[in-house]
């Protein structure tokens, strides 16, 4: 293999390897560096209240849901996830689970599921057994890691006592415990390499010594045996050390760091808008293992932009990338404005909202009004004679009459994030159009 296949090779093997190195970030944080804020280890939940722009553990955090995180290891016996009984009919929770790569194993969600609650099982890739009585559903991972961001709606600025009581009744506990049976023996402990914050952004051999680490936590589905032989072809072995292996070559590690670079350039022009990935309809994001399938530059595109994204089914996520004129947005030289009209605002069956972020990574933007989201269920949004209502998206307040549907933007580029909970059948078959960020100078 010549150096300028390597350079291909790494730059493939890199978009594969962003969701499982992104995601071990966060895991990182909440489950094995005990010096952490956010560490509670394996098989606990961390139990999140709003966030703000000091919350780092995932970018692209949400301000309409506060999270509760939890993360399981699946080598030795599946877990049990009891939901409780939420109330009111009609808000929004969903218990989302994902496998370590990035692909959502499933949702017990207001969807699917209601409201009564109920215990499910989290089964690993090679788990046999049966399941036992009294289990509503089994969500099956490809991984022996598997991680979960529960959501629970806040329906208002009053909401959180209730809230935090919903989040307290979810529980986990190893199967063997939930059935009062003996404990299997304990896998071996591993080793876990530290996270070094912006690995993934930054083009370093490290990066493919974490991506060989996290292989070795994954039953491969078959569709992904081409990449990964690929991978193999340049030193990336489940649980091996690459710089002291392929990579200890100079070449070798030249051509491959150059490819990791090309990887994180596409992902920033991707970001940007200088590329296109096409219809969110038929190449999303977000999702399972079959609408994923090997569509691995949009599954690293997910991960960049913020992991444990959902399935179109339960949210759909967009996002402005330019203005209504093909410009790049920057709140340093224009105001802006989106109208969502009253058709616009019906494409969701819970509701919707959008979120102010900094470029070029997406946290929260910090600022005085402490304002970082606007939701379709607020009560004072100011609306139009015709039911629409526009949101202004700019640096400075647009009046104090439209103060309510002002969303503060720092003095520079910036991304707004919209989400749609529950969206219409036109929202998942990206026949929905949003709404155009136009200039309101």
């Amino acid at each position: 293999m010549d150096v300028d296949q390597v350079r291909q090779a790494a730059k493939d093997a890199a978009i594969y390897g962003f969701p499982s190195v992104i995601q071990y970030r966060t895991m990182w944080l909440q489950v094995l560096d005990a010096n952490s804020a956010s560490y509670v280890g394996f098989g606990r939940w961390l139990v999140c209240g709003l966030p703000g722009p000091e919350d780092k553990d995932i970018v692209g955090a949400s301000r309409d849901t506060p999270y509760l995180y939890a993360w399981l290891d699946l080598r030795a016996e599946p877990w049990v996830l009891t939901v409780p009984a939420i109330s009111p009919e009609g808000r929004y929770y969903t218990s989302q689970w994902d496998d370590m790569n990035g692909i959502v194993i499933g949702n017990v969600s207001a969807l699917s599921d209601g409201y009564e609650g109920g215990d499910y099982l989290i089964a690993g890739p090679d788990w046999e057994g049966e399941s036992p009585a009294g289990i509503k559903g089994v969500l099956r991972s490809e991984t022996y890691i598997a991680a979960s961001i529960t959501r629970v709606e806040v329906m208002g600025e009053d909401d959180m006592d209730a809230v935090r009581a919903i989040q307290l009744g979810f529980g986990l506990q190893p199967l063997s415990q939930h059935l009062g049976t003996p404990q299997p023996p304990a896998t071996p402990p591993l080793d876990y390499p530290p996270y070094r914050e912006g690995l993934y952004q930054s083009a370093s051999p490290e990066f493919f010594d974490l991506v060989a680490f996290l292989l070795q936590f994954s039953q491969p589905d078959p569709m992904d045996q081409p990449i990964l032989e690929r991978m193999a072809g340049i030193g990336l072995i489940p649980g091996q050390s690459w710089t002291l292996g392929f990579g200890a070559d100079p070449a070798h590690r030249k051509a491959a760091v150059a490819g990791l670079g090309d990887a994180i350039d596409l992902m920033n022009q991707i970001q940007s808008g200088k590329a296109d990935i096409g219809s969110r309809a038929t190449n999303p994001l977000y999702g399972t293992r079959h609408t994923l399938a090997t569509h691995y530059v949009h599954r690293a595109f997910g991960a960049w932009t913020g992991i444990f994204g959902n399935v179109v089914e339960q949210a759909a996520y967009r996002g402005w990338r330019a203005d209504s004129d093909g410009g790049a947005i920057n709140a340093g030289k224009h105001n802006y404005k989106a109208t969502f009209t009253a058709d616009d605002q019906s494409q969701v069956r819970f509701f919707w909202s959008v979120t102010m972020y900094l470029l070029p990574e997406p946290y929260l933007y910090a600022n005085p009004q402490n304002k970082y989201a606007i939701t379709g269920r607020a009560p004072d949004l100011v609306r139009n004679s015709d039911g629409s209502v526009t949101l202004y998206l700019q640096h400075d307040s647009p009046g104090e009459d439209l103060e309510p549907n002002w969303l503060p933007a720092p003095a520079g580029p910036f991304l707004a994030g919209l989400r749609l909970y529950g969206p219409s059948d036109r929202v998942q078959s990206d026949q929905w159009h949003m709404p155009d960020l136009r200039k309101a100078d």
